[in-house]
């Protein structure tokens, strides 16, 4: 690689470090309905968490029960 690439390049990732350690005055602010949405957005992840999560316990303790049943009760239980 050339001499001026390589400082070009190093100067190009400099000036994007720096741009970005910098911190800068952003003029926003966040309305009512940004932060009612991202109160749903919130509480319909909890809800999914919680309905997943019981699936899959549903799932755990049906496995268990056929997994520690007696032999003679699973042979019923498939014919």
């Amino acid at each position: 690689m050339k001499y001026w690439s390589r400082v070009a390049i190093l100067s190009f990732a400099l000036i994007i470090a720096l741009s970005l350690a910098l911190p800068q005055k952003a003029y926003a602010y966040i309305d009512p309905g940004t932060g009612s949405y991202l109160f749903q957005l919130l509480m319909a992840a909890v809800f999914v968490g919680i309905f997943g999560v019981r699936i899959l316990w549903g799932k755990i303790k049906a496995f268990s029960k056929r997994l520690f049943s007696p032999q003679d009760k699973r042979d019923e239980d498939a014919g």
